[in-house]
């Protein structure tokens, strides 16, 4: 586990606040404290059903765990229509379900990773939530969990690992 921490991030509510302090979106809010509860959870990590026949753990023990976990929490709070198991099928969900791609880091959008490979051999994208516009939110193959990170993945280094390929956000989740 050498070299890999999780990021510290403050949390102070309201979450956020207008210039006057008043209370900002309750939505964002109660939607970026959920997030952060789930930071080294395994709620997420599981999921039965019937493949060919037989019994089968979708997302692979936390495996295949980015999609599976960023499309529930948006299903959660009514922000797309099903849970899915794969980016491309929560982009697609996503954009039909009124996210729109965005150049701004904002708390509570989504963001996704250039594909990358992965331990398994298999070469796949990555997803998760932006929870600062320098931190997300998002599945550790190594943990088999959500931690906090540094949006890039440098983990302290200075290259990132990971480049973004998209933003998105959803109007219910404005400031």
């Amino acid at each position: 586990m050498a070299g890999i921490s999780s990021l510290a991030v403050k949390i102070t509510y309201p979450l956020h606040a207008d210039r006057t302090g008043k209370e900002g979106n309750k939505k964002l809010n109660d939607f970026l404290i959920y997030v952060l509860s789930q930071v080294y959870s395994d709620d997420y990590r599981k999921y039965f059903t019937v493949v060919g026949g037989q019994l089968t753990d979708i997302p692979e023990d936390g495996g295949k765990f980015s999609a599976y976990f960023v499309s529930n929490v948006l299903l959660r709070f009514g922000l797309i229509k099903t849970g899915h198991c794969t980016v491309a099928s929560t982009i697609a969900d996503m954009e039909v379900s009124g996210w729109r791609r965005t150049n701004r880091r904002m708390s509570g959008a989504v963001v996704v990773w250039e594909k990358k490979l992965q331990a398994s051999g298999a070469v796949t994208s990555h997803i998760g939530f932006l929870i600062t516009p320098l931190a997300a939110v998002s599945h550790v193959d190594l943990y088999r969990a959500p931690i906090t990170h540094e949006i890039h993945y440098r983990f302290g280094e200075n290259i990132p690992k990971r480049k973004i390929e998209a933003i998105y956000r959803h109007p219910a989740l404005k400031p």
